[in-house]
């Protein structure tokens, strides 16, 4: 007999919040407890109207066999609360003796993991932990204001509203940091975090302003306030809570954010040196740092020294980049000779030494260093390109057949 009622209570039998007997209701969860039916029992959370059954021992219920992401929903759901579900995931995230409002006798470990899909759901305008959309849009935009208010809070939160009680990350108030819960996410797992801003980054949410016009209150929270906010916290990471791969993950986020969102974010001369310093300092994820130096050298909205970076870019052997920084600043003798030096494949070596050409072709000692650094890598220039390399001799020097014909 509850076998068949549960079926009729489940997903795929209902379509809108339903209405059974509250009676009928009950004897369904207690079977469900005594049976350990957790499917059964999250999916009268999910259908059924909450006047068909006793919510505070629904939640009890749902606590003791471990449906926290259920609960979640109940909270969002029923009392349209976003934010207590958020903070006791902050709470088992810091170092603050966890003290849950929703999950009684939870471990931390159970409650952490959940913090990303939860943003990442309210942020995609879904309902938690289901996969269908929240009904209404501009719920649904007061929903992520409300979320993103909380995670870029400057200072510590209130919660609940009007109640005294601070949300702390650390245990001494006095070494709060500022930011404290979006720094704290960012070391809890800045690749999940990373991941989650990029969602965020996607959405047209931030295309518009969402400040509250009748209470002259300003919600600053965009792209390049996060933007900003990254690279502060990256410059004066002076506690070290980062570690340099998770530094190495936010500057190449920043730098395909610049690119991305060109009509939402900008990147001061002081901004550019902080995030090519991060870039090349070090080979860690050494490609795709490759990839973003390169980027931001062949930006014609840049205007920054990166040769400043050469020793650097040398010792970690980002040498693409080097011979990318000496070719835009149409120093073609360094590049080449870097291109030669390290044995770099570049399939328009060629079309370059034209280049080099056409620049120092009123320039004497400009075009005696080429033909050197041409007599010192015919070989190389041959294998690459022959009827090019012979054509470039031919027009341009002459002089070299003398070395390059073969021996009587």
């Amino acid at each position: 007999f509850y076998s068949a009622c549960l079926e009729m209570m489940s997903e795929k039998n209902v379509t809108s919040l339903q209405f059974f007997p509250p009676g009928l209701v009950q004897s369904c969860i207690e079977y469900c407890m005594k049976n350990t039916k957790k499917h059964a029992l999250a999916q009268i959370a999910f259908n059924l109207s909450p006047a068909c059954y006793d919510l505070d021992k629904l939640i009890r219920s749902l606590n003791a066999l471990g449906l926290f992401e259920v609960l979640v929903f109940m909270w969002n759901s029923v009392f349209k609360d976003y934010i207590t579900p958020l903070v006791d995931m902050i709470n088992a995230i810091s170092d603050e003796s966890p003290s849950f409002v929703l999950f009684a006798n939870a471990s931390p470990e159970a409650i952490k993991i959940m913090v990303f899909p939860y943003l990442s759901y309210l942020m995609r305008g879904k309902v938690y932990p289901l996969e269908k959309h929240t009904t209404n849009e501009a719920q649904s935009a007061q929903i992520k204001k409300a979320l993103l208010e909380f995670v870029f809070s400057a200072a510590v939160f209130t919660w609940p509203e009007h109640s005294t009680t601070k949300i702390r990350t650390v245990k001494m108030a006095e070494q709060e940091p500022a930011f404290p819960y979006f720094r704290l996410l960012l070391a809890y797992d800045c690749n999940q975090c990373l991941s989650w801003l990029d969602q965020c980054f996607q959405d047209s949410f931030f295309n518009t302003n969402h400040s509250d016009q009748t209470s002259d209150k300003v919600f600053a929270v965009n792209r390049q306030y996060i933007i900003d906010l990254l690279l502060d916290i990256i410059r004066n990471d002076s506690d070290g809570f980062l570690s340099q791969k998770d530094t190495k993950l936010i500057v190449i986020f920043i730098v395909r954010s610049y690119f991305t969102y060109e009509q939402f974010v900008f990147l001061s001369t002081k901004a550019v040196n902080t995030v090519f310093k991060f870039l090349c300092q070090d080979s860690l994820w050494k490609h795709f740092s490759e990839i973003s130096m390169k980027q931001l050298v062949k930006d014609k909205r840049i205007r920054f020294p990166f040769a400043k970076y050469r020793d650097l870019l040398l010792k970690n052997k980002f040498y693409d980049t080097l011979t990318e920084i000496y070719f835009e600043e149409n120093n073609f003798l360094e590049g080449l000779a870097i291109v030669f030096n390290f044995h770099l494949q570049r399939k328009n070596l060629c079309t370059l030494f034209n280049q080099a050409l056409n620049y120092y072709k009123n320039d004497v000692i400009g075009l005696n260093d080429l033909e050197i650094l041409l007599k010192d890598n015919f070989e190389v220039l041959v294998n690459a390109a022959p009827g090019q390399t012979a054509q470039i001799v031919n027009e341009n020097f002459p002089d070299c057949l003398l070395y390059t014909s073969p021996s009587p």
